[in-house]
């Protein structure tokens, strides 16, 4: 997203631009691609202060392909949202959050609809999703100002908390498999770096880095 409220995408290779649209009308705070495997599809997320989230089909020259507006009383804090495309049922999910306090993650479909109740606790900086492959199951990331949070895709529900101190916001988190092990690895407001078992929620290891870490 660019100063001008322009999406715009890049060949890195040849060093131009390959599309140039006006996507919104205030800041855009977040902005992701995401690859649909099961039908070989590239989809980018825009998500602005103008409170909207926007679905764009890249493989149809950047196509605006799903709007959905009034999304949180405060867009300010609209910082995270993301796509969830489940290989295993073929639904598709835009999620989205706000960094405001009693902001709720909303869950919605690709026709716009909401399809499940507003949960989490607020606060929320980061919002993503991971698939297991192993267990074929799909999870939900909420890094926010209490803890990070995992629900699970199948029926939302709470998967499992990861609570370390000193109590921070959140930033950002990924998931890796390490030695065998699946670790959830997340950043704070503090400069903590912390690695967590992600199936049990015992700490591994904490890192006082004594820089704020936006993202990992």
């Amino acid at each position: 997203g660019t100063d001008k409220f322009y999406l715009e995408c890049y060949d890195l290779v040849a060093n131009k631009v390959l599309h140039s649209k006006q996507a919104h009308d205030s800041w855009i705070r977040n902005c992701r691609h995401f690859l649909n495997k099961r039908e070989k599809t590239d989809w980018i997320l825009s998500y602005s202060e103008d409170n909207s989230v926007k679905v764009w089909n890249y493989n149809n020259n950047l196509s605006l392909s799903l709007t959905i507006k009034d999304l949180y009383k405060d867009s300010y804090y609209n910082l995270s949202a993301c796509l969830l495309f489940n290989e295993l049922t073929n639904k598709e999910y835009v999620i989205t959050s706000n960094c405001n306090s009693n902001c709720p993650i909303k869950v919605f479909n690709f026709t716009g609809n909401k399809i499940k109740d507003e949960f989490g606790n607020g606060y929320t900086c980061f919002v993503d999703s991971w698939f297991n492959v192993k267990e074929k199951k799909y999870y939900i990331i909420n890094c926010n100002g209490y803890n990070v949070t995992v629900y699970l895709e199948s029926d939302f529900s709470l998967f499992k908390k990861y609570e370390g101190t000193p109590t921070s916001r959140h930033i950002s988190a990924c998931i890796n498999k390490i030695n065998d092990k699946v670790v959830l690895i997340e950043s704070d407001w503090k400069g903590y770096l912390r690695q967590w078992d992600f199936s049990n929620g015992n700490i591994i290891s904490t890192i006082n880095t004594g820089v704020w870490l936006i993202g990992i």
